[in-house]
């Protein structure tokens, strides 16, 4: 077995895109796919990242010896995990923020029908307790506007949120 297929073997082992294993070790993807390839071998100080991304000494990824392949192996298999873990609480994180959001939308809105709501009983009660017609100011303004602010809150939050996990990567 090559190099460029034992890092193609971990890679994938490890549940790791060309991509997302590029910048983890600062190169490109091209970089990567040339690797894997033959044509091209990474660096000395990319491989002994690469060795401990894996949890493998260099003898086992430069010579594929097994030197405590089982050690390797379960480095693999947890950093597969940890992998699909992020992916799971960053959709549960997108999903709750947008939840919440709604959320807060709805009742802003609801609070704002109430107040309309009130404003249109209190304007019906003067005209037939007092056969007047004088309406009462527009107090649903205020709801409206917190639903506003609601949802730039929670746009605000979720912009943050994902600028984030983009610097992250």
């Amino acid at each position: 077995m090559t190099l460029g297929q034992r890092i193609h073997t971990l890679r994938s082992a490890a549940g790791l895109s060309q991509e997302q294993l590029a910048e983890r070790l600062d190169v490109s993807r091209q970089a990567i796919s040339k690797w894997e390839l033959d044509t091209s071998a990474p660096d000395l100080d990319k491989l002994v990242l690469l060795g401990n991304l894996f949890g493998i000494s260099l003898d086992q990824l430069v010579k594929g010896t097994p030197n405590g392949p089982p050690r390797g192996e379960l480095d693999i298999r947890q950093l597969a995990a940890e992998n699909r873990q992020r992916q799971r609480m960053t959709v549960l994180a997108a999903a709750g923020s947008f939840t919440i959001l709604l959320g807060g939308l709805f009742f802003a809105y609801l609070k704002a029908l109430e107040s309309a709501m009130l404003g249109i009983q209190y304007t019906m009660y003067r005209f037939m307790a007092a056969g007047e017609y004088v309406g009462e100011p527009a107090s649903f303004q205020l709801p409206l506007l917190l639903s506003g602010a609601v949802l730039a809150a929670g746009l605000c939050i979720l912009l943050i949120f994902l600028w984030e996990r983009q610097r992250s990567r």
